[in-house]
């Protein structure tokens, strides 16, 4: 598949968000970073920069003083650079959030792809036809 229609040239780099940390550290300790940073959701990254999994303000508040790793949202797929358009389209329509991307086989986090970049691939597939 052509390289327009991959994670790779659709992902966004996250610029907030993104919390480098001990999995088994306190949810707590990261709530108020979250909430002041503005965004819906956080990337809790291992200090590899290796992806672990979602947080969302409601679940480390859930989580309290249990390990941030109690907090991950379990529904959220990762996706590899090379995820074609029609995997992105699959998960996207089954969670929430935006699909994060990781880069490599350690599993760091590159971006995200967000529903609207591929809706608008999608869409622009569909008109081009």
């Amino acid at each position: 598949m052509s390289r327009f229609l991959e994670a790779s040239s659709l992902l966004t780099k996250v610029q907030r968000g993104v919390i480098a940390c001990d999995t088994g550290s306190p949810s707590e300790r990261y709530l108020d970073n979250l909430i002041d940073s503005g965004v819906d959701c956080g990337y809790v990254c291992d200090e590899a920069g290796r992806y672990q999994g979602m947080v969302t303000p409601q679940s480390l508040h859930k989580s309290g003083k249990r390990p941030i790793r109690e907090a991950l949202i379990r529904d959220v797929a990762a996706v590899p650079l090379d995820a074609d358009l029609h995997r992105l389209t699959e998960i996207a329509l089954n969670q929430e959030h935006d699909v994060p991307v990781t880069d490599d086989e350690q599993g760091r986090l590159a971006g995200v792809v967000s529903g609207r970049a591929i809706l608008r691939q999608v869409m622009q597939r569909r008109a081009a036809a």
